[in-house]
């Protein structure tokens, strides 16, 4: 008796269950009628197109960010932002390009990033050429230098 009424209880329950549901989706689909309006595509606007999480940084954004890091004057901050304009087209003709391999779409976009470096370095002057740092290294040196510190300074146990 036990074992029919583990079994058969939840699977009556089961049952029902699915009956209310089948019914509650039943009545709550409208009744099909002949005077609904069609809808007319034209009119519907698309769905704005969604943000990612991550907003990527303007080229203006970035030639302030190099003004104030750098010091740079008017006319330099004119030449950059011609620079890093014309290295993000270039960066998007090749990663549209569909007749690239992979490792050469790479290739030519580390290329293109060690000429924008190049161009950069030539607008700036001996003072700023040593503050510029392409590759961000300060931050992670320092930051891996500190992570080392504290671990080396932590009680053994």
């Amino acid at each position: 008796m036990r074992i029919v009424s583990r079994v058969l209880l939840p699977l009556g329950l089961l049952v029902v269950c699915v009956s209310i549901l089948r019914a509650g989706a039943q009545s709550a689909q409208p009744a099909p009628q002949d005077t609904q309006p069609t809808l007319d595509v034209r009119s519907v606007k698309p769905a704005p197109p969604q943000r990612s999480f991550y907003r990527r940084v303007t080229v203006d954004e970035r030639v302030k960010r190099f003004a104030k890091v750098l010091d740079l004057d008017a006319s330099q901050q004119t030449g950059l932002k011609s620079v890093l304009e014309r290295q993000q087209a270039r960066a998007t003709q090749l990663r549209l390009n569909q007749s690239l391999s992979g490792v050469e779409r790479i290739s030519r976009l580390r290329d293109l990033q060690q000429d924008t470096v190049s161009q950069i370095r030539a607008l700036l002057n001996e003072q700023q050429k040593k503050k510029y740092d392409p590759q961000n290294h300060a931050a992670q040196t320092n930051s891996s230098d500190s992570y080392m510190n504290d671990w080396l300074k932590a009680p053994q146990r």
